[in-house]
């Protein structure tokens, strides 16, 4: 929905299009502002009043904490509370977890190549070499095929030159430094749970997979193993302190309303969810929240 070619910029041109061209996801999204409005929790009116922010960014930040907030009313957290005060990079708490939000929507060159492809389209052209830097890491290659329908298709071929691409690092940078500075954050003793809501589709399974294993320690072999100080460079810091307990990534089936029966989805041969922590009862009451 809030990718580049469907390039949003307000909260009021996403309702427009809702109402216009999906009126039940429309009617869905007043449902369930409706139900936290009726199942009032500390801190919700705050979390409710998120929605008046006409920046896409904003609003779409505040999708997924809308949605959240509805899995776990859905699924009796009583004891739920939107941005404590006193806490840091905390949105939600609930029983004994801490939960930081995070929300990925198309980078800045996702936007910039999605504009090259529209001028593509117009001008004719049907293949285009482009970087993103002075001195790139990777040059990316465009491809626009008109087909017998009379639409079209682009195919994106990205060459690296360092053993990575420029894309891992301008897709994985952001989560990174976030689990970084969320270390630092005294949660009280709670358990530390960062949610990130992946609304863009080149922020990849493998690089949330990269990032969870890398983390928590795994067995992949790592996309910057040729440069590992990649990692702290993008985490902040030279050392992990191990602080956070779980990290959690999804890609929403609809970014207005995310369908109670979708969690378990999978699409393309990827999981619609992916967990990742050193605590297993963690993870398996996390999961139980989807389910």
């Amino acid at each position: 929905m809030f990718n580049s070619e469907m390039p949003f910029k307000t909260k009021t041109e996403v309702l427009d299009w809702f109402k216009s061209k999906r009126p039940l996801w429309y009617s869905q999204y007043e449902d369930l502002r409706d139900l936290v409005k009726i199942n009032a929790f500390s801190g919700s009116a705050k979390l409710l009043k998120r929605e008046n922010d006409d920046n896409v960014h904003g609003f779409s930040a505040f999708l997924t904490e809308l949605n959240l907030a509805g899995v776990l009313l859905r699924k009796g957290k009583d004891s739920l509370q939107y941005e404590p005060v006193g806490t840091v990079e905390v949105d939600f708490v609930y029983d004994d977890v801490a939960v930081s939000v995070k929300n990925l929507l198309p980078k800045d060159y996702e936007k910039k190549e999605g504009e090259v492809v529209e001028e593509m389209k117009k001008t004719g052209d049907t293949k285009l070499s482009l970087s993103h830097k002075t001195k790139p890491f990777s040059s990316v290659v465009i491809d626009v095929q008109k087909n017998e329908m009379g639409t079209y298709t682009h195919a994106r071929t990205e060459i690296g030159h360092s053993g990575f691409l420029d894309s891992d690092i301008y897709q994985m940078s952001p989560i990174l430094k976030c689990l970084g500075k969320f270390e630092d954050v005294d949660v009280g003793g709670k358990k530390k749970v960062m949610f990130v809501g992946v609304h863009t589709g080149d922020f990849a399974h493998y690089y949330a997979r990269d990032i969870g294993e890398w983390y928590f320690g795994g067995h992949i072999k790592p996309i910057f193993e040729n440069d590992m100080e990649w990692y702290p460079k993008m985490f902040g810091k030279e050392e992990k302190n191990g602080s956070i307990d779980a990290l959690i990534f999804i890609w929403p089936a609809n970014p207005a309303v995310w369908p109670v029966d979708s969690f378990t989805d999978v699409f393309n041969d990827r999981e619609r969810m992916l967990f990742y922590g050193k605590n297993k009862e963690l993870v398996k009451e996390l999961k139980s929240l989807f389910t």
